[in-house]
């Protein structure tokens, strides 16, 4: 099994000093377009072979190095934005089965399936998806272990998806002095995160983000919105899953917003969302039902700006600056909202 994370794991902040290290560590890697032309248009023995075979085969025979790859061109940009900055801290970078941070090491083990287009293949095809699998994400991880490397943490991937024993294990054999809780869901459940946090609790582990309580409360999306439930709040309803919608809202206008009552991230949120008329909106809500699977929430679309605040702190909160989402370079017919594809 090859380990991922996404909206399934958390990262442990201590690691163990041994791991599985393949191809050239490297620190500053130069831009080559000769590199990546060879690396796209590279033919290896084992490319064509089916799943079953490939996985009969040890890493080390892979072959594989993070030169010429796709990788070497993150590593090159983020490199290019620590100079930019003014950093002289630049990680060491290896291949290894799994994204993390070794112990004694101040750089980053990349996964080895990222170095070749079959090996990611086959890592979708064992886990669903490959995390660090486009040029975005895969740099969005390295900036995140950077990071974390500069400033003295030494992090342990967990991949839990649907198992609460890999938790227990990794915090028997690892140790570590906080878990950072990257979870969104747990065995494809969204709401079902507030219960691995009850899980770190009762392992006594100090993790990041919010609490139990705080979860559980953040996901009902009925006792938020619904104006039953807050008589003076008049913004949206709450449609059960698997209900005809028959007559549209009175008490709302048009234009309305369509989202999962119960799923986070933008999930299911495009520009589809915003309807202007009872037919978009019946198939809107059928949409929820249907792909997102959860009761959909509807609520009047007002023009505005998407603005974020951080909180840190549990007796004594600490409340960040506020981040305003820029969405200026969005299409100019486009809703101005935080979609899925934008987060």
């Amino acid at each position: 099994m090859w380990p991922n994370v996404s909206r399934l794991g958390l990262r442990l902040g201590k690691a163990d000093s041994g791991f599985l290290s393949f191809g050239t560590d490297i620190n500053d890697i130069e831009s080559s377009e000769d590199n990546l032309e060879a690396f796209q248009s590279s033919r290896v023995e084992w490319a064509d072979w089916p799943d079953e075979k490939l996985l009969e085969l040890r890493f080390c025979d892979l072959s594989v190095t993070v030169e010429g790859s796709q990788i070497a061109e993150q590593i090159r940009q983020l490199n290019g934005e620590l100079a930019d900055r003014g950093f002289l801290f630049r990680p060491h970078f290896c291949l290894s089965n799994e994204w993390f941070s070794p112990d004694g090491v101040p750089g980053i083990a990349v996964p080895f399936y990222l170095t070749h287009p079959r090996l990611a293949k086959l890592e979708l095809a064992q886990m669903l998806e490959v995390e660090g699998g486009t040029p975005d994400s895969c740099l969005h991880i390295l900036r995140h272990e950077t990071w974390l490397c500069q400033l003295g943490h030494k992090v342990f991937v967990v991949g839990v998806r649907d198992d609460l024993l890999v938790i227990r294990n990794a915090v028997d054999d690892w140790k570590p002095h906080i878990a950072f809780n990257l979870l969104e869901e747990f065995s494809g459940v969204a709401i079902y995160d507030q219960n691995v946090a009850s899980y770190l609790e009762l392992l006594g582990v100090p993790y990041t983000g919010c609490n139990p309580r705080g979860l559980m409360l953040a996901s009902d999306g009925a006792g938020k919105e619904d104006p039953a439930l807050s008589p003076d709040h008049h913004s949206g309803i709450y449609h059960g899953a698997g209900r005809p919608l028959g007559e549209a809202p009175q008490r709302i206008a048009f234009p309305l917003c369509v989202k999962s009552g119960l799923e986070k991230a933008s999930l299911g949120i495009s520009q589809a969302s915003i309807v202007e008329d009872d037919g978009k909106l019946e198939e809107r809500v059928a949409f929820i039902h249907q792909s997102i699977g959860t009761a959909a929430l509807i609520e009047r679309y007002i023009d505005g700006r998407e603005l974020y605040v951080g909180v840190l702190g549990n007796r004594r909160a600490q409340i960040f600056p506020v981040w305003d989402l820029n969405l200026s370079n969005m299409p100019e017919a486009a809703k101005r909202i935080a979609t899925e594809r934008v987060k």
